[in-house]
């Protein structure tokens, strides 16, 4: 193998070591946390932890969490620097099959190691669930691309499934690699039967989650987080003017934190313009497909969140690593591009790095991302007694895994209750249209179930944009607070700035 692709593995590595002892780098970490906490003590997500992402991440961290302990984000982050070495060869083999050239395969790998590493920093250092996606698509590719028996069109819907599993929105890469089957040569019995083989394949993992959890009771929640909510509440929110501009924030982001996209993008550019029909063969279009559905699909959500990028750095990787392996046929020979196009590639690779460690510089040695709730997590944790649950209003899980307790409700966060969507609606100074039906009946149940000791109110403190949400705002929270009084007020800056403990008066 090439220097380049150990360096990769090297650039992977670099990049998130340092950072391990960071507990969160993203609330989503917190959120998957909480319900495969609740794994761990029997529980079902959705029914009894919310969110509207797939299932597979939660069940993920709940394995992780069975070996390495409950709550236990080292574990996890250590977890997901496996899954990225992997990712890294998994790209580095994809290329190598699709371009049949080791130095095409080296430089994919390499670029793909800076794009996964410096999406946005800690996006790309975050265990998000585009990551289980990735490596699921990129297997089934492989498989696609590889395999050859007669069963590979099953196998590559199994891990398509688990791709769905973990993102909903993935099941374009299954349309994607659909199209890829009727490109090929053959007849059309024949594709039929691999379509409906890829399909059956396709379905198996989510059909297991149904079975999982009508067996549960919990199927009608399922449908509604996983689906419902997100087709009528999370992603009609935004007009189609909003979405596009978030898109272009997105995408323009993105090329500002990873600076090889410029040289790329000239590369590409210069392609096209000396671009031949009778030269772009098969292998081409059906990377050009992947490319244009895996951008689709991070584009889907209408948000500037880094993450939604990362199903389209493995396609954009391996087109970036062929645009590099043939620079020179897209220069003159013995131009002065030619001769300094490599050492500024050098350049750029490196002060990314080194731009975004010094941008976050503050995170070495130091766990920012528990600064804010630690103080009031070490203060319950040593108040609490076993079974006691507390509640947090705002949009701080966090909490509940710091002060290892369990939430007194299925809401680990509140946005269904309280009417905010992230990155949405925090400029609507009302926003009561977002509640989601039934929500408020939902908590009320939970409390009769296992009534909360404490109650934390965030709101003060506008974490997560919960400045305008006040807890005494909503009729049922406050009733029910005139069982409590004021424990503690932890102050950040200023008394009006604060996270305030209700504690359960007891008589």
């Amino acid at each position: 193998m090439k220097k380049r692709f150990w360096l990769s593995l090297l650039i992977v590595m670099l990049a998130r070591i340092p950072f391990l002892h960071i507990s969160f780098f993203s609330v989503d970490e917190a959120v998957s946390a909480v319900a495969a906490n609740e794994i761990l003590h029997g529980q079902l997500p959705y029914r009894d932890a919310i969110d509207h992402r797939g299932p597979l991440t939660y069940y993920f961290y709940a394995a992780v969490f069975s070996v390495a302990g409950q709550s236990n984000m080292w574990a996890i982050h250590i977890s997901y620097l496996i899954l990225h070495l992997i990712l890294c060869f998994l790209v580095y083999k994809l290329a190598f099959i699709w371009w049949k050239n080791e130095e095409h395969a080296s430089w994919s790998a390499l670029i793909y190691a800076l794009f996964s590493s410096c999406l946005y920093f800690t996006e790309g250092l975050a265990a998000h669930t585009e990551w289980l996606l990735s490596i699921s698509v990129v297997s089934a590719w492989l498989v696609f691309c590889k395999w050859k028996s007669p069963f590979k069109y099953l196998l590559a819907g199994l891990l398509l499934g688990m791709a769905i599993s973990s993102k909903q929105v993935a099941a374009l890469d299954a349309v994607a690699l659909t199209l890829g089957i009727w490109l090929q040569k053959g007849k059309f019995t024949q594709k039929l039967g691999f379509t409906i083989q890829l399909g059956i394949g396709t379905f198996v993992l989510p059909g297991v989650f149904v079975l999982l959890f009508w067996k549960g009771n919990a199927l009608e929640d399922l449908i509604f987080y996983a689906l419902t909510y997100n087709t009528q509440y999370y992603i009609p929110e935004l007009s189609v003017p909003e979405r596009l501009l978030n898109n272009a924030k997105l995408l323009g982001s993105f090329a500002l934190q990873n600076w090889i996209v410029f040289p790329l993008g000239i590369l590409g550019f210069i392609s096209l313009l000396q671009f031949k029909a009778k030269q772009f063969d098969s292998r081409k279009l059906l990377l050009l497909i992947w490319m244009i559905f895996s951008l689709m699909e991070a584009l889907a959500g209408g948000r500037a969140f880094g993450h939604y990028l990362i199903p389209f750095l493995t396609p954009l990787s391996i087109w970036g690593g062929a645009l590099l392996a043939e620079r020179n046929k897209y220069f003159q020979r013995e131009s002065i591009l030619v001769k300094t196009f490599m050492p500024l590639i050098a350049l750029l690779m490196a002060g990314q790095l080194a731009y975004l460690f010094q941008r976050h510089k503050h995170m070495l040695g130091n766990d920012p991302s528990i600064s804010e709730y630690l103080e009031v997590s070490q203060y319950l944790q040593s108040r609490l007694e076993k079974d006691e649950r507390i509640f947090v209003w705002g949009f701080s899980p966090e909490i509940y895994l710091l002060s290892d307790s369990r939430p007194a409700s299925r809401f680990s966060f509140c946005n269904p209750l309280s009417g905010h969507l992230p990155a949405s609606n925090e400029a609507k100074p009302d926003t009561r249209y977002a509640i989601v039906p039934g929500s408020w009946d939902s908590l009320a149940a939970d409390f009769k179930s296992h009534p909360p000791l404490y109650i934390i109110d965030t709101q003060p403190a506008g974490f997560k944009a919960y400045g305008k949400f006040p807890i005494r705002n909503y009729p049922f929270m406050k009733n029910y607070l005139d069982q409590f009084e004021v424990d503690s007020v932890f102050i950040r800056l200023n008394p009006a700035d604060s996270i305030k403990i209700h504690k359960r008066i007891i008589h």
